[in-house]
C-alpha cells in the first residue's frame, strides 16, 4: 500500500515538473508568433493557403480555442456573439491567442507525460527523465508561439510514444498499430515533411536484425533466428505506412476538390444568389 502510494506521487510530480515551465511561460511571457505564417494559418479565410500551403488542421483546429476566446470577451463587453461566420473570417483577441497557447501545452503536457509511461523504468529514474524533458527549452518555446510547428512537436512525440510501444513487445495488438498509423497521419498533415517518420519504425527493425545476426554470428549459438517474428513485424509497419500514405493522399485529393470547389463557388456564386431569389433554374 505504501509503495503505491509513493508511485502515486512520483507520478503526480512528474506531471508536475513537466507543466511547471509551461506555467511559467503563460504567466510571465507573451505568446510568439511563426513570422507572418502564423498569422495567415489562423486569419485567413478557407482557401489555397490554408488548405494547401499550410496545414488545415491547424488552420481550422486552432480556430476553436480562438473562438471560445473571442466569445468570452464579447460577453463581458455586452456585444453580440457571431456563429457561422467566425471560422472563415476570425477575429483574434488576447483570451483567444492565450487559449490557444494554452492548448499547445496541454497537449505537449499529454504527450511527454505518456512518454514517460511507455518508457521501462523505476518512478525515480522517471521523475529524472522528467526534469531532463523539462530542462529541453525548444520544446516549450515551439509550443508558446502560434504556428503548425507548435502542433507538429507534440504530434511527433505521440508518433515516437506509438513506434516505441510497436518495437517493444514481441506480440502487439491490433489497436496500437491503428494507433501508430493515425498518428503518423496526424504528422503528415500536420507538416508533409513529417512524412519522412514514416521510415523511423522499418529503421529501427532493421536495426535491430542486424544486432541479432551480429550478435548470433559473435556467439556462434546454436538458437534459430527470429526470422519469422522479425517479417511479420516488418509487414505490419508496411501496412501501417502505407495506410498513412494512402490517407496523406486521400487528404490531399480531397483537399484539392475542396479547392475545385471554393474557386467554382467565387466564380458563379452570384449567378447561384441570383437564381435563388428569382426562382429560375441555373444555366451551366
Amino acid at each position: 500500500m505504501l509503495v503505491r502510494f509513493q508511485n502515486s506521487i512520483l507520478k503526480w510530480l512528474e506531471a508536475i515538473v513537466l507543466f511547471a515551465p509551461s506555467a511559467w511561460m503563460l504567466l510571465t511571457i507573451n505568446p510568439f508568433w511563426r513570422d507572418v505564417d502564423g498569422y495567415n494559418q489562423v486569419t485567413l479565410p478557407p482557401g489555397p493557403m490554408t488548405v494547401l500551403q499550410f496545414s488545415p488542421l491547424y488552420c481550422f483546429g486552432a480556430r476553436i480555442p480562438l473562438y471560445f476566446g473571442y466569445v468570452y470577451e464579447t460577453i463581458g463587453a455586452g456585444g453580440r456573439v457571431p456563429i457561422g461566420t467566425f471560422l472563415s473570417s476570425p477575429i483574434l483577441t488576447d483570451s483567444g491567442v492565450f487559449l490557444l497557447v494554452a492548448a499547445q501545452h496541454l497537449v505537449l503536457l499529454f504527450a511527454q507525460w505518456f512518454l514517460l509511461r511507455t518508457i521501462p523504468g523505476k518512478p525515480v529514474t522517471k521523475l529524472i527523465l522528467a526534469v531532463l524533458l523539462a530542462l529541453n527549452a525548444p520544446f516549450y518555446t515551439y509550443t508558446h508561439s502560434v504556428g503548425a510547428e507548435a502542433l507538429s512537436l507534440s504530434a511527433m512525440l505521440m508518433l515516437v510514444v506509438f513506434a516505441f510501444r510497436v518495437w517493444r513487445f514481441r506480440r502487439v495488438g491490433k489497436l496500437v498499430w491503428v494507433w501508430f498509423g493515425l498518428s503518423l497521419v496526424f504528422c503528415s498533415l500536420i507538416r508533409p515533411v513529417n512524412s519522412v517518420l514514416a521510415m523511423l519504425l522499418p529503421t529501427a527493425f532493421v536495426i535491430q536484425a542486424g544486432a541479432e545476426i551480429t550478435r548470433s554470428a559473435f556467439r556462434r549459438s546454436t538458437a534459430r533466428f527470429p526470422r519469422r517474428l522479425i517479417k511479420r513485424r516488418l509487414l505490419l509497419c508496411g501496412l501501417a505506412v502505407m495506410l498513412a500514405m494512402l490517407s496523406q493522399l486521400s487528404a490531399s485529393l480531397s483537399n484539392g476538390g475542396l479547392i475545385s470547389f471554393l474557386k467554382w463557388t467565387r466564380r458563379n456564386g452570384h449567378r447561384c444568389s441570383a437564381a435563388f431569389r428569382t426562382g429560375s433554374k441555373i444555366r451551366w
